[in-house]
């Protein structure tokens, strides 16, 4: 008897799995990482039960990864909230994953069990900065530079600051919100080459 059985596969159609096999080595990734102040409500309400939200800060990561094993070189967002189990040990929450490889979706859809969804993702230099934008159905979500570009502001008056660290300038609302943050919401913009 030939051909395969179907109970063997992970992933369809047999011989070009949608989701590939676990693991996925990710070479050559460049990671942007902002880390901002929201307003805690909105940030709770997207947090499921029994998890509970422990702080107001929310992280952003903007990744390009510019060889991925099955989904070659593409973009990737993830938004996190600090959080705590039942038994109050500390975890992050990711909300919100937008990327930009239909492969990637479905695997961390189907294999990871993450709640990725398809936007547009860019992770690129603009003169001496890295700067991270995100967008899905045409409307953008997240720009990073509006982080970078106040900073930049503040050094300007303030003098050369070291590291990279805080501004009084916020970007747009909430992870999936809207709006604005309140003013004088301190964050943090950091950024790192793999």
């Amino acid at each position: 008897m030939t051909g395969f059985d179907p109970l063997d596969l992970s992933s369809t159609p047999a011989g070009a799995p949608l989701v590939p096999l676990l693991p996925i080595r990710m070479r050559r990734t460049e990671i942007l990482t902002v880390v901002y102040r929201t307003e805690r409500d909105a940030a709770a309400a997207l947090v499921p039960r029994p998890l509970q939200l422990a702080s107001d800060l929310c992280v952003l990561h903007v990744y390009h990864m510019h060889d991925a094993e099955w989904f070659g070189d593409y973009c990737e967002s993830a938004w996190q909230l600090p959080v705590t189990l039942p038994d109050g040990t500390p975890a992050v929450y990711s909300p919100f994953l937008v990327l930009e490889s239909d492969g990637a979706v479905a695997a961390g859809r189907e294999a990871y069990g993450q709640p990725k969804k398809a936007g547009q993702v860019c992770l690129e230099g603009r003169g001496d900065l890295l700067v991270g934008t995100v967008a899905r159905n045409g409307i953008r979500c997240r720009d990073s530079d509006d982080v970078l570009e106040a900073e930049c502001q503040q050094r300007n008056r303030t003098g050369p600051a070291g590291a990279r660290g805080g501004t009084q300038r916020e970007p747009a609302g909430p992870p999936g919100r809207g709006g604005r943050h309140q003013p004088g919401t301190r964050h943090q913009a950091l950024h790192r080459r793999h």
